[in-house]
């Protein structure tokens, strides 16, 4: 499953991925799609940004994880269990990040975090807000196990000075439910 996500291009900018919270702040943490979860927590942390190691030290220990390339983590039984896919595209700024459920998992349960996929999404575009049919302004969804927000309108982003508009989602949903 992905645990990260990033893509960004003049028309797009993208960010998903997978936070890791204590159980007991589940049920506060989604009741509004915005974003409170920056870990200061190194137990929370399950990826790293280096050359070689893209995973957290305090997970590859806990699965037993071993570095077969700065691109792949393999388990004990030599099968793969993390993967690391950098950008290849000159004009697209891509990453992502791959872990297998087992092991998210079993850290999850060791640590007794609940893990919650996280999106932040822009989409830009040239054409005016009154083009599309949608309504101008924010609207929230929520439901059990989840909450997003969606906002259009207008795109006052100075780096994208060609672009008119813009539609933002940001929201959150319950990937691995906390134990009963």
């Amino acid at each position: 499953m992905s645990v990260y996500h990033t893509r960004d291009s003049y028309v797009e900018a993208l960010f998903e991925g997978i936070i890791l919270l204590p159980r007991r702040h589940i049920s506060a943490e989604l009741r509004q799609p915005t974003f409170s979860f920056v870990p200061s927590d190194s137990r929370r942390r399950l990826i790293k940004h280096t050359k070689y190691h893209f995973l957290a030290r305090r997970l590859r220990e806990l699965a037993h994880l071993s570095h077969s390339s700065s691109h792949v983590y393999i388990d004990a039984p030599e099968k793969v269990a993390a993967t690391r896919t950098p950008s290849t595209a000159p004009f697209e700024q891509r990453s992502e990040i791959r872990l297998r459920q087992d092991i998210l998992s079993a850290y999850c349960d060791e640590h007794r975090f609940a893990a919650i996929w996280v999106t932040d999404s822009y989409r830009f575009s040239e054409r005016a807000p009154e083009e599309y049919d949608l309504d101008i302004g924010r609207k929230d969804i929520s439901g059990d196990g989840f909450c997003y927000f969606h906002h259009f309108g207008a795109c006052d982003h100075v780096a994208r000075f060609r672009m008119r508009s813009v539609s933002l989602l940001c929201g959150k949903r319950l990937v691995i439910p906390s134990a009963s």
